[in-house]
């Protein structure tokens, strides 16, 4: 499997873990333990669009990928310091999706920040 192959696979590992993981707790989880905080259904529809769109980018190989994913993992690690997970709204399963989907991107990371692979990160944008 070629380096890219390698990106791809970990980057449809993410995005499978973390909408599982997010609609776990939304429409499961934080319902049925605390249904004020429940974003409902139209934030997680939303959300999940959002997130596979701007997955296109990195599965086109993207020439800024590295710039982008290390804008959004800081993004995400500024949004959990300031909203960070209550007891309630987390469970053993939910964590370990986050966990799995997280080492995936550090594995993304990894490789487009690489000087080798980075070579193959040549496209445009779209």
């Amino acid at each position: 499997m070629t380096v890219i192959g390698v990106f791809r696979l970990l980057l449809a590992v993410s995005i499978i873990c973390d909408l599982v993981a997010w609609t776990w707790r939304d429409i499961v989880y934080t319902r049925v333990l605390e249904p004020d905080l429940a974003k409902g259904d139209t934030a997680l529809m939303v959300t999940a669009v959002l997130f596979v769109v701007f997955a296109v980018p990195l599965w086109r190989r993207w020439k800024g990928s590295a710039a982008f994913m290390i804008g959004l993992t800081a993004l995400a690690v500024i949004g959990r310091l300031v909203d960070p997970a209550t007891p309630w709204t987390t469970n053993n399963a939910i964590m370990i999706l986050e966990i799995i989907a997280a080492t995936t991107w550090g594995g993304m990371l990894a490789i487009v920040l690489m000087p080798e692979s980075r070579k193959q990160f040549d496209r445009g944008l779209l």
